[in-house]
């Protein structure tokens, strides 16, 4: 993607049920198949997240670290009017009310950390749902982050069943570029770069 792009929007997701075969080089850094360049890879291409701002809802997973928080971050910058709710910042009567305000005001709505507020109360993911199912959170686009060993599949075929467009999504790594221009700005060129 061209170097103007903002941090965060530079990235590639991929649909969770897709994998990662074909898009990884040897050691690990993306490869954003080009049609004129991978003619031979016929798989499903990335994703730039750059198109997720304005589209349907979404749950973006990766681990801890991989960059979810700067891509919604980043997101967020592109679509003004959107909400932050951080549940791990209320106790469960809290998130009722924070969830409940942020269907009535029918804006994008982010939820970062899911993982974390699950981790501080093991309910916080079955409160999410039992908001996100209500008919009236069907027209709020909701953009989701959590780290995958903390998301339940049964939650993404709940709200696959109750949102309209919604989709689990992997973070893909770096590209080479992208990661030797952050080895780059530490200090720290590598061998890799």
């Amino acid at each position: 993607m061209p170097g103007s792009v903002p941090v965060g929007l530079d990235r590639y997701v991929r649909r969770s049920t897709e994998g990662v075969d074909g898009v990884l080089d040897e050691d690990g850094f993306l490869q954003v198949p080009i049609a004129e360049t991978f003619r031979w890879y016929g798989g499903p291409q990335p994703i730039p997240v750059v198109g997720l701002a304005g589209s349907g809802s979404f749950v973006l997973l990766a681990p801890g670290g991989a960059g979810k928080t700067t891509v919604l971050n980043a997101l967020r910058s592109s679509e003004p009017a959107a909400t932050v709710v951080d549940l791990s910042l209320h106790d469960r009567s809290g998130m009722h009310r924070e969830l409940a305000a942020a269907v009535d005001l029918g804006r994008p709505v982010y939820l970062d950390g899911l993982d974390v507020a699950a981790r501080e109360d093991p309910a916080a993911l079955r409160i999410l749902q039992a908001h996100l199912v209500k008919p009236e959170a069907r027209a709020v686009p909701w953009r989701l982050a959590c780290r995958p060993a903390a998301w339940d599949t049964r939650l993404t075929a709940a709200l696959s069943g109750a949102l309209a467009d919604f989709h689990e999504f992997v973070l893909l790594p770096l590209d080479r570029a992208a990661g030797c221009g952050a080895v780059r700005t530490s200090g720290r060129a590598g061998w890799l770069c």
